[in-house]
């Protein structure tokens, strides 16, 4: 059969990441079974029966159900979940085939007369123990969203010395490195159901991981694990984690025996019974189930890049925060100096968007002083809740200013003054902040810096100085420092080609400074030709000023040009003055004569048959570069990283223009000095670099398979850095 598993992934939601793992197990197991399996996150393979992860979120945004799903339900259910308030949430239980993780959730929907879901447990495949160890300078590392309960533990645990390390919004590979230096993974329980988190504890049992886990409601499956996870009730969770920190061997005994007991959870064969047991609703000629009578809340495009849409989904969690709060305000009123129980009744208050109760209550937790970090982060959202407010800007400004002040190592307060400078228009006055914020490290020693606010350190706070950066002129500085942002790995697409077009703005006066003549590198080049592994081209005619245009340009952005070998221009028109003008000002260029007929692929066929070794770039004609980049290095990189790869396009799309845009991170590829490539199916007619010994085999036909998995690739790298013509 064919197969999708699919993850529900709205735009800008990045925690649809949490189901990587249980997919790429389902996926897996799918083909061992023998079955044709995708793993994506489309739900528009009409052709194939997907096994939906995430239908909690679908309801949420308003997607549209694929047309033939299983839907898998990996959340904890009970009366605090958000979808629960959803009616459209337990439709999907009573329309489709669906699957569920946990027998208690099983047991939960049956109470509520809804039908009962096929039992598929989370199991193993070798393909997710993957993780590399790494030395282990990390004492616990938790991963998960705030909640004061969590904040409580975490906090004891850094209060007693500990190098405690708390992750949120945090996946892949750079959540994997902090697993890795890990000696203690915690888990601990958000939802009141407290049903064991296996689809979070099951990657690190997987990886030998140490996991000392919150004993919850859930005894089945935490006897099933008890000889490899540490449980301990929530009261006794840090003094089992000293314990085990004390103790290194049996540390390593208890991520011995995780690994054990979980690996002998076959997911291959959970699979195989869940769809034996599933077989009359799983053949390729079922119907689509008919999915009118659902409701959903909202519109049914799924967009979710709307300050309404963010409001939708803080409602709703009300009906958990309510009760929370009231339970905090209670303990206030119990003792007001429990600067503990203020302090969540503050975030609470805050989460809730009464502003006017958490301005109250962020300044009581001032008053009662004590714990810097909680001074601090109430002086921040002090401001803050001034600032949802409306009241006067002076005042807001004071008081980010003095949260700043109170603790210098925090760049929060001073990225919230940068942004509202920019907003205000007051470019100068938001690069200055920004500046300030950028130049501020991630605060290592502190525990409460997560999800966006992490990101402040990471990539916000440049992004804020880049564009105040190209409102004040600073065009270079904006340009690189939007380049630097383009390169990581961990922007949301929505503001990645954001951040793409703001660096285009640059563009113009970086082709002014990429346009002067090279007289430092011409000299160098000419007296040591030969001496480089690649060969460059370039057609040129009849205009002697756009192969001027070309070739000062290439040379200012090519940092790496003395790989260059040789340098052949194809004269197709030069005027006898022309070409002597070229030959004496370049003293590096070869000219030969076009003998083509003006054909581009005779052309190609005659520059082709002027090169001897491995490397050619064509930089084809009347191309104008502005990107100082390691050209040779990274396109050289790309043919090295794959073998199937003969050509490799410098331009994202090959685009002739400009583009504002960035290859999106889910299509990237990396390997040793590549940055950011994708793989293509298409020749690019710019800028490229080829593999010639490759290039002729596909020429000759001597590579017949299509197959995009295994036959010739072509690629090009992730942004646009070159464009034809004019300047735009």
């Amino acid at each position: 059969m064919r197969f999708a598993v699919a993850i529900v992934s709205p735009p800008n939601f990045q925690h649809s990441r949490a189901f990587d793992e249980v997919a790429e197990g389902l996926h897996h197991a799918l083909l061992a079974l023998g079955h044709d399996s995708v793993l994506t996150d489309r739900l528009d393979l009409d052709e194939r029966r997907t096994i939906v992860l995430g239908g909690n979120i679908l309801i949420r945004r308003s997607m549209k159900p694929p047309k033939n799903p299983i839907f898998y339900n990996l959340e904890q259910l009970g009366e605090d979940l958000p979808s629960a308030t959803l009616p459209a949430f337990y439709d999907l239980f009573r329309r489709y085939p669906t699957w569920d993780y946990s027998q208690a959730n099983i047991e939960y929907l049956a109470g509520l007369g809804l039908p009962r879901p096929i039992h598929v447990p989370i199991g193993y495949v070798p393909e997710l123990t993957r993780i590399t160890p790494a030395p282990e300078d990390i004492d616990v590392l938790f991963y998960g969203a705030p909640y004061e309960r969590r904040y409580a533990v975490l906090k004891d645990l850094h209060d007693r010395g500990l190098r405690v390390k708390w992750l949120s919004g945090v996946y892949g590979a750079s959540r994997d490195a902090w697993i890795a230096r890990s000696k203690i993974v915690l888990n601990m329980h958000y939802w009141d159901a407290k049903i064991f988190e296996i689809a979070r504890v099951s990657y690190l049992l997987a990886n030998k991981r140490a996991v000392v886990s919150e004993r919850g409601d859930d005894p089945a499956l935490e006897h099933e694990l008890k000889s490899g996870v540490a449980f301990a009730d929530y009261d006794d969770l840090v003094d089992r984690c000293v314990e085990l920190l004390a103790d290194e061997r049996a540390r390593r005994e208890l991520a011995e025996q995780g690994y054990q007991l979980f690996s002998a959870r076959d997911q291959v064969a959970i699979v195989d019974r869940a769809l034996s047991a599933s077989v009359d609703g799983l053949t390729d000629e079922t119907a689509a189930v008919d999915v009118s009578g659902i409701e959903l809340p909202l519109e049914a495009d799924g967009r979710d890049n709307s300050v309404d849409q963010q409001r939708r989904e803080r409602e709703l969690f009300r009906h958990k925060f309510v009760p929370d709060r009231d339970r905090w305000l209670a303990e206030v009123e119990r003792d007001p100096t429990d600067a503990r129980s203020v302090f969540f009744l503050a975030e609470t208050c805050f989460q809730l968007e009464d502003f006017i109760a958490a301005r109250r209550w962020y300044a009581r937790r001032i008053e009662l002083g004590g714990d810097e970090e909680e001074i601090y982060w109430a002086m921040y959202r002090l401001a803050a809740a001034m600032q949802e407010l409306g009241e006067p800007w002076p005042d807001v400004e004071d008081a980010y200013l003095a949260a700043s002040v109170f603790r210098p190592t925090r760049a929060e307060a001073l990225h919230a003054i940068a942004a509202e400078y920019r907003k205000q228009q007051s470019y100068r006055l938001g690069y200055t902040f920004a500046q300030r914020a950028a130049a501020i490290p991630f605060p290592d020693e502190d525990l409460f810096v997560l999800g966006y606010f992490a990101e402040v350190y990471t990539w916000r706070a440049l992004d804020e100085q880049a564009v105040c950066a190209s409102w004040t002129g600073r065009h270079a500085e904006a340009f690189t420092l939007g380049r630097r942002l383009l390169a990581r790995t961990d922007l949301p697409d929505s503001d990645r080609q954001r951040i793409a077009a703001n660096r285009d703005f640059a563009v113009p006066a970086m082709l002014d400074a990429a346009t002067p003549y090279p007289d430092a590198l011409v000299p160098t080049l000419t007296a040591n030709p030969g001496h480089g592994a690649v060969t460059v081209t370039l057609i040129a005619g009849p205009d002697r000023d756009i192969v001027e245009q070309t070739l000062n340009s290439f040379l200012n952005c090519c940092l790496d040009s003395s790989r260059i070998g040789r340098f052949l221009v194809l004269d197709t028109g030069l005027s006898t003055e022309d070409r002597a003008h070229l030959r004496k000002r370049y003293g590096f260029l070869t000219l030969i004569r076009d003998r083509s007929g003006g054909r581009s692929g005779a052309q190609l066929a005659q520059l082709r048959a002027q090169i001897n070794g491995r490397l050619w770039l064509h930089l084809g004609q009347g191309w104008r570069f502005f990107a100082p980049e390691n050209y040779l290095t990274r396109l050289t990189a790309v043919l090295d990283a794959d073998p199937r790869v003969f050509q490799v396009g410098i331009n994202l799309g090959d685009a002739a223009t400009l583009t504002g845009t960035s290859a999106a991170e889910q299509a990237i590829h990396r390997a040793a000095d590549t940055g950011r490539y994708i793989l293509t199916n298409v020749m690019a007619r710019g800028p490229a670099m080829y593999d010639t010994a490759r290039l002729d085999r596909v020429l000759r036909g001597k590579i017949t398979n299509a197959d995009p998995a295994t036959g010739p690739r072509t690629a090009s790298l992730d942004e646009v850095l070159c464009i034809a013509g004019p300047q735009p």
